[in-house]
């Protein structure tokens, strides 16, 4: 990846499925194929819940393949049949949500989103005295991490001087499993201690 920094708002760092990716280091020819794998498995997960009729998973599930479907579209820049199925895949998921459970989307998608994004951005080190502490842990767990840093120009609403920083992802150096008996394969991005779940209660809606 260039070193030429990227021009980012404070905000729009925790609103961009494409810059979680590219600060992530998924490509095309590493991660293409298994991010389409994980979008299935999201897809299946979410008709699971809709047969249970568990709204809080229908939802959780729908979330997850959008972010899913952005990732591919993402990595698949230029590849506009890819772009065009992915689309296709999640307007099915969307029309079954909807003809069971009418205005559930409407309600809650876009909140849900916003946890999600919070989520997945909080397994990065935004400082370099983080991104040590976090390092100084997995290496206490015997755990081998390799470090990932996505140079930016932060333009604070605070100062009118933009500053260059990075954002650091740790992404697991081969495949290992932890103490608590989770696989971790190589390149898989890690979960550090700042690492919170999506907090977001469904508001349900009454089914068709």
């Amino acid at each position: 990846m260039s070193e030429d920094t990227q021009r980012v708002t404070f905000d729009y760092i925790e609103q961009s499925v494409p810059l979680w990716a590219d600060i992530s280091q998924l490509t095309r020819e590493n991660d293409l194929t298994t991010q389409l794998l994980i979008m299935v498995s999201e897809m299946n997960e979410t008709y699971t819940a809709l047969l249970a009729g568990d709204q809080q998973e229908i939802v959780d599930g729908y979330v997850d393949v959008w972010w899913m479907a952005e990732v591919v579209k993402h990595l698949c820049y230029g590849y506009v049949s890819t772009s065009y199925t992915v689309d296709f895949e999640l307007a099915i998921v969307k029309e079954l949500i909807d003809q069971q459970y009418p205005n559930l989307l409407d309600l809650n998608f876009e909140p849900f989103k916003k946890a999600v994004l919070d989520s997945n951005f909080s397994k990065f080190c935004f400082t370099a005295e983080q991104l040590k502490h976090e390092l100084e842990n997995f290496e206490k767990e015997g755990f081998r991490v390799r470090t990932v840093a996505y140079p930016f120009t932060l333009e604070s609403p605070e100062s009118s001087e933009p500053v260059v920083t990075h954002i650091y992802c740790l992404r697991s150096e081969i495949d290992q499993v932890d103490s608590k008996g989770i696989y971790w394969p190589k390149d898989k991005v890690m979960k550090i201690k700042t690492y919170h779940r999506p907090n977001y209660k469904v508001i349900p809606v009454p089914k068709k």
